[in-house]
């Protein structure tokens, strides 16, 4: 495999990081959580950015405190998806990430060492469970890193201005519920101060997000052939795509990476009959099941995957092959997601 990584500088910025401790810890000070929740999203335009950013506020379920961004269009999809994520519960972990900063409230553990040292040279000390600012970055693909000088740059925009809307909804609790019940969220420019939003805060209505499964094309002539000298069984094989919970971190000036797990076996035993793993921008799950079918010599009735997304992602190829695609929540190939989750803890 060859790591196509983004490239992060090694050192810390001190003054991006420091502006954004001290907004952050602003954020905190008011506690938002305590009359927001993940659900009260809202959005931000900062002037000569393209994309707007969402945002919510984390803590009302007093698990983890802080906010989340989401750039654009590509991170409100993940925000929306994050409840079908987090109802696979440990296999959550499969899932793919991003884009979105996560500004929280962790402990010295989870801190990189460079991050601690940087607190260390800024004057900071923190002491308790939940209690040390950690900065994080998700890109689809990665595994969540450091944020960049720019990326702490526009967090800290971000954050301020979130700090203002927060104010708001507390002051407007009532608009801000009976808004969301019409899907609509608040959306202010970035640098506007309270008494100005009182005016100029706009409701938008969430953008219809579509093409969140994305449609595996199909070769035709090479599915043709495939089925002339293929026969067809009376069995179900569970087919899988995920990534893998260990990280891979080529270099110290890379983003650690997640490859992509591709993963078939069999339905009534739990038998692994194929299995790939490689970078997402390699991965060709069209060939990879092509090429298991000529491997095994047989095509299966059936077809079982984990949830609707992935049966949208093969609806084309199903009555290609004369195959039923089939949706389980729970399947055989969740043991080996175990069991790597298990090697993950030794």
């Amino acid at each position: 495999m060859q790591n196509k990584g983004i490239k992060l500088d090694e050192n810390i910025n001190p003054e991006a990081m420091g502006k954004l401790v001290e907004v952050f810890l602003r954020f905190v000070e008011i506690r938002p959580w305590e009359w927001m929740s993940d659900a009260d999203l809202f959005a931000v335009q900062i002037p000569g950015e393209e994309e707007i950013f969402y945002a919510c506020v984390l803590g009302n379920g007093g698990i983890i405190y802080g906010l989340a961004l989401y750039p654009g269009n590509a991170g409100l999809r993940y925000y929306l998806l994050q409840n079908l994520i987090n109802s696979k519960g440990y296999l959550s972990v499969f899932e793919n990430y991003g884009p979105c900063f996560l500004l929280s409230l962790g402990d010295r553990e989870e801190l990189l060492p460079e991050e601690r040292k940087a607190y260390r040279e800024m004057g900071y000390k923190f002491r308790g469970r939940q209690a040390w600012p950690v900065f994080r970055s998700y890109h689809p693909t990665y595994h969540e890193w450091k944020m960049t000088a720019d990326e702490m740059r526009l967090a800290t925009t971000l954050v301020e201005q979130s700090i203002l809307l927060a104010l708001h909804c507390k002051k407007h609790r009532r608009k801000w519920n009976n808004q969301a019940k019409n899907y609509k969220i608040p959306c202010c420019t970035a640098g506007c101060n309270l008494e100005e939003m009182e005016n100029s805060i706009s409701w938008i209505p969430l953008p219809e997000m579509l093409q969140m499964a994305e449609v595996i094309p199909v070769d035709e002539i090479l599915i043709k052939k495939l089925k002339n000298e293929v026969p067809q069984y009376e069995e179900a094989w569970e087919f899988d795509w995920f990534y893998s919970p260990f990280p891979i971190q080529e270099s110290k000036k890379h983003v650690p990476r997640r490859p992509m797990i591709l993963v078939i076996c069999d339905h009534t035993s739990g038998l692994m009959l194929d299995f790939e793993m490689l970078y997402h921008e390699e991965a060709d799950i069209f060939q990879f099941l092509v090429k298991a079918i000529q491997k095994l010599k047989r095509r299966p009735q059936a077809i079982i995957v984990s949830d609707p997304f992935k049966a949208l992602s093969l609806y084309k190829l199903g009555p290609a092959l004369d195959c039923k695609i089939l949706i389980a929540p729970h399947m055989m190939i969740d043991d080996f997601k175990y069991t790597l989750l298990e090697m993950d803890s030794i």
